[in-house]
């Protein structure tokens, strides 16, 4: 009793393998573009020089990561009776997502001879060219060599869709036909058992079990028809031309602040408030082999436009410090991470979002009194100006309100000849314990913050007003 239990279970088991089988390829090829590789050889299966037209030859070849080697299965209007693993293989059409070419098998046109032309017994058209296993080949130890045939006189290509009604089709029976084939293009898609994607690609349209495969080793050698053996060089990874997706991302430390930049000192005008957010993000990948390049992609809404960050394909982490805005410290920020393959198209892949607000704390505002570093009662400039141009002198006094500009008027050049300065100085005074910055500028009349950058001759370092300290010389050259 035991034992018909077990072996109920045991059915039951296996019955439960091959339908999550069934249903692991359904969900794994239904949409996107793959490449086809061959497990023994390496080569993949390639559209002759990529040319999208019917009749164009199908060959192995080494992978290159063209639009050639690119496919795609499709299960649509597929008659029932050829069974849930069966798909039609598009190849990819170049200038849109889908293409009216699948990959094909065919016996070659009927070629008239002349009548004087003999025939060898035995080779006519309507006898395929059958061939035992190479010896080189290793079958499966429980299927001799002998049973395995090649049929050589079948050709590969890709061709217009054939619409199959429901109706009986007759399928080819002995490896024989008795004339001229259409092209057939069902294909049944069986896994192997226990290689993660990896698969038989058999015709649906022969009686026995009848396997692409390579004929040689060569790329831009020859496809093949051959009975099952179930050796390596009849088996196929499929696998998506897109990279697997990062996954498990971890956003730490992730925080926004402020701070107020007093950059340069002498040039307060320029001083600015600069936000940032800061943080760093982690992530998984697989199989990083499988990478070109990565972008993390922060969206912080309508309140940050961030440029991607590009890295290599090989890093699964990043600690990142990026300008960003007043508004973006209360905002939600999403981050994703674009994989990009090594191939030409259909090569990219997004990781679910991660979203989470930042952290900040609030920052008191900024002294306005800049930091000091001499003292004197008084200024006393010459214009030695290089270019002997006449310059405004300008006083910017931090302490008045949020500072203030003051017009010192023109000092005209004090070159005479070749000696300066020649005449007397400026003076300007300075009030106690106001902080001031000094500038001189060689063109136009506004004050600094309103003059372009090339106009300021000379700008000083802050200099605090003492009526008790001495003047302070100013040479402008």
């Amino acid at each position: 009793m035991k034992t018909i239990q077990l072996t109920i279970k045991a059915h039951y088991l296996l019955l439960f393998l091959f339908f999550a089988t069934i249903n692991t390829f359904s969900q794994n090829w239904g949409s996107g573009w793959v490449y086809i590789q061959n497990v023994k050889t390496g080569l993949v299966i390639d559209v002759q020089h990529d040319v999208k037209a019917n009749g164009t030859n199908i060959w192995p070849y080494s992978i290159n990561y063209g639009r050639a080697q690119m496919f795609r299965f499709s299960k649509n209007n597929i008659p029932e009776r050829y069974g849930e693993d069966a798909r039609y293989i598009m190849a990819y059409n170049n200038s849109s997502i889908s293409s009216d070419f699948y990959l094909s098998v065919k016996t070659p046109p009927l070629v008239i001879k002349d009548n004087t032309t003999k025939e060898p017994s035995g080779s006519g058209i309507n006898s395929p060219d059958l061939v035992q296993s190479p010896t080189a080949e290793v079958v499966a130890s429980d299927r001799p060599i002998s049973s395995k045939q090649t049929a050589r006189n079948f050709v590969f290509s890709i061709e217009a869709k054939r619409e199959v009604d429901d109706a009986t089709i007759p399928v080819i029976k002995d490896l024989s036909t008795s004339s001229v084939q259409a092209h057939k293009q069902i294909w049944k898609i069986t896994p192997v058992a226990g290689e993660a994607d990896t698969y038989y690609i058999q015709s649906a349209h022969f009686d026995k079990k009848m396997v692409i495969e390579p004929l040689d080793f060569s790329s831009g050698g020859t496809l093949v028809m051959s009975s099952f053996t179930g050796n390596d060089i009849q088996k196929w990874r499929i696998l998506k031309t897109k990279p697997k997706k990062a996954t498990d991302l971890i956003l730490s430390n992730f925080e926004w602040e402020e701070n107020y930049i007093r950059s340069p000192l002498y040039k307060p005008w320029k001083w600015h408030y600069v936000q940032k957010i800061k943080g760093k993000l982690s992530w998984t990948n697989s199989t990083t082999s499988d990478l070109t390049k990565q972008y993390i992609l922060i969206d912080g809404g309508s309140s940050s436009d961030y440029d991607p960050i590009v890295l290599d394909g090989n890093e699964t982490s990043y600690e990142f410090d990026i300008k960003s805005t007043t508004s973006a410290k209360t905002k939600e920020h999403c981050f994703t991470i674009r994989g990009h393959s090594k191939w030409v198209a259909e090569n990219k892949i997004f990781s679910d979002d991660l979203c989470e607000k930042p952290e900040f704390k609030e920052v008191a505002p900024p002294t306005t009194t800049p930091p000091t570093t001499i003292s004197a009662s008084k200024l006393v400039v010459s214009n030695c100006h290089n270019d002997r141009k006449s310059v405004r002198l300008w006083t910017y006094d931090h302490t008045v309100n949020d500072g203030v500009w003051k017009d010192h008027g023109i000092l005209n050049s004090q070159w005479q000849g070749s000696g300066c300065p020649e005449g007397s100085p400026k003076d300007i005074n300075l009030t106690d314990d106001h902080i001031y910055t000094f500038v001189a500028i060689d063109c136009g009349n506004s004050p600094p913050n309103q003059s372009q950058a090339t106009c300021h001759k000379f700008t000083s370092f802050q200099i605090q007003g003492n009526s008790k300290g001495s003047s302070f010389p100013i040479n402008i050259s």
